[in-house]
């Protein structure tokens, strides 16, 4: 839990667990989570120690303890932080930095500073591709962390990564339920075959539509398409 407190400094001792150098941590023995996150949060709290006040996570570190569902990661991902332009820099293995010439905004999560989901998308824009970013969109505007218009506005913005992002938000349909659901929503609109809105058995899901095309199912699970191109000869499904 993030409520452990991190020390800078060398510390001796099978009490304590190294972050990264100069930053350690008590040995916690809570038992394994089903879905253990990516980055432990314990062990952010060591990486925030190297920032001044104004810094924050931010990219795939901020979505994941916003509660982002994220894509598969790479093993040696690192921590993400956004940095005042004037701040010193960690130098260490395992972390990557951006310097912002103003203080990123940033909320407070079990004790952890993250920067607020619109900044944290376009953040991520710089390091993931188009369907990764549609995924985590949807996700965000699903769970209501962000609105569509919150993410408009830093997509016109000249941050780093909003180019993509403005690319992504003509794909996302906040209705998506998982990655999956996404993925598949995409690999329909690739093939040019559409798909109607998901709806519930009590009525249609919320969501907005911008642009993608979005999954549908029935009550029972079953999937249901419409193909974008009638062919000759082909046959509609139930």
């Amino acid at each position: 839990m993030a409520d452990l407190r991190a020390l800078r400094g060398h510390r001796r001792g099978t009490s304590w667990v190294s972050v990264t150098y100069g930053v350690h941590r008590p040995t916690g023995s809570p038992s394994a989570p089903e879905h253990p996150p990516f980055w432990d949060e314990d062990d952010l709290c060591g990486w925030q120690l190297l920032m001044t006040d104004v810094g924050c996570f931010t990219g795939l570190t901020a979505l994941e303890v916003l509660g982002v569902p994220l894509p598969p990661l790479p093993d040696r991902c690192p921590v993400f932080m956004a940095l005042a332009k004037d701040d010193p820099r960690p130098m260490r293995d395992g972390v990557h930095t951006s310097r912002h010439i103003r203080p990123v905004a940033y909320v407070e999560v079990r004790g952890l500073r993250v920067a607020r989901v619109p900044e944290a998308l376009a953040a991520a824009g710089r390091w993931v591709g188009l369907v990764d970013l549609v995924a985590m969109a949807d996700a965000a505007l699903h769970l209501e962390l962000v609105t569509f218009d919150e993410l408009e506005e830093i997509a016109a913005s000249p941050r780093p990564g909003s180019r993509r992002l403005r690319a992504a938000l003509t794909m996302v349909d906040a209705r998506a339920e998982s990655l999956w659901e996404t993925l598949l929503r995409l690999l329909h609109v690739v093939c040019d075959i559409e798909v109607e809105a998901p709806v519930d058995a009590d009525g249609p899901r919320r969501g907005r539509r911008r642009g993608g095309r979005p999954l549908a199912r029935r009550h029972d699970g079953a999937v249901r398409v419409r193909r974008g191109r009638a062919r000759e000869g082909s046959t509609q499904g139930p």
